[in-house]
């Protein structure tokens, strides 16, 4: 029975038991996912695998038992162990992916689900009616009335982001620009949401917010569940999709704009999956081509000249506003933390 499992912390370095647990969940169809934070593993009185699972921020994941052993509570025994842990993180408020034929079972442990990509994903929280309350919360902070919205990571602000938000707002006397909270960079999401909220001052009508925890970011989204990189962005895309439609209607959306990327399959694919799923749902969805002086203005492209504190350059291509922030003493730390960073195309 399950008292004759103990589950551990694994370090993320530890290659020979990190195979082991890679083996488990080949078995269950899913890989190990590279956003872990946080890994645990059962095992039995000889040390042998039993059961694993892992956790990124406040999300549960990766939990896999061996075929052989179900039905002995070791389920039970890694979530008991991720949720104190994660009580000792102080993160009281959880979320789980998993594969949708075993939501019944976070279910039956206080979890409840928020959408799920049939056959395929589950996604669970354990506050009930989380969202609901998100979204009554958040609809106290907006103006009431018809509104266009937008959902962006602005890592940093650009012009290319000004100018996506000026083309909503033509559109509509009231834009939303909900700006992804989940700090997985190295500009943290203080810093992000500030750069967004000063660079749109002069804009009436636009409110800038967090995006909060129920617009995924890509961080986030568990990609072991997907065979390949298009079925991770494709999963992405319509879980977005799913909940977007519930707090468009809670906060009276009618619209939302996104940015094309010429140069990007991830981006064309992630479009058309909102293109495909938004509107029959009630929300109109705007591709606005990327702003381009005289290629398109790239996030990643300005993190790599803040990388070589080349300001002469960046001049032309983020506001007066993320520019004067990047030269100042504040921003040290940032810009420390960008330097640092070996690969700033995905971050």
């Amino acid at each position: 029975m399950s008292e004759n499992y103990n589950v551990n912390r694994v370090s993320l370095s530890d290659r020979r038991q990190i195979e082991k647990i890679k083996e488990l969940l080949k078995g269950e169809g899913i890989r190990l996912d590279p956003n872990l934070d946080y890994l645990c593993a059962a095992e039995d009185e000889d040390y042998e695998l039993a059961g694993c699972a892992g956790a990124f921020k406040n999300t549960l994941r990766c939990f896999a038992v061996r075929s052989d052993l179900r039905g002995q509570g070791i389920m039970n025994l890694l979530l008991s162990h991720l949720l104190q842990m994660q009580a000792q993180r102080g993160n009281m408020h959880l979320f789980v992916y998993t594969k949708a034929q075993t939501a019944g079972f976070f279910k039956d442990c206080g979890f409840y689900e928020i959408e799920r990509i049939e056959g395929k994903l589950s996604f669970l929280e354990n506050k009930r009616k989380g969202l609901e309350s998100w979204i009554r919360d958040t609809a106290a902070k907006l103006p009431a009335g018809e509104k266009t919205a937008l959902v962006m990571n602005c890592n940093p602000f650009t012009l290319g982001h000004r100018h996506l938000i000026e083309k909503a707002a033509e559109n509509s006397e009231k834009t939303v620009v909900f700006v992804l909270s989940e700090d997985a960079g190295p500009i943290p999401f203080a810093v992000r949401l500030r750069l967004v909220q000063e660079g749109v001052k002069d804009m009436p009508g636009v409110t800038v917010i967090p995006s909060g925890p129920y617009m995924i970011s890509s961080a986030t989204f568990p990609s072991y569940f997907q065979k390949d990189e298009d079925d991770v962005v494709l999963g992405h895309a319509l879980l977005d999709a799913l909940i977007f439609e519930k707090i468009a209607k809670g906060l009276d959306i009618s619209a939302r704009f996104v940015g094309d990327e010429p140069f990007s399959r991830t981006t064309a694919l992630y479009n058309g999956v909102l293109k495909e799923n938004l509107p029959p749902r009630g929300v109109k969805l705007f591709e606005i081509p990327r702003f381009g002086i005289p290629e398109p203005v790239s996030a990643s492209r300005v993190r790599e000249l803040l990388k070589e504190e080349d300001f002469g350059a960046l001049s032309s291509l983020v506001p007066p506003t993320t520019l004067d922030f990047f030269r100042s003493e504040e921003a040290r730390p940032v810009m420390k933390a960008i330097k640092a960073c070996e690969d700033l195309r995905h971050h």
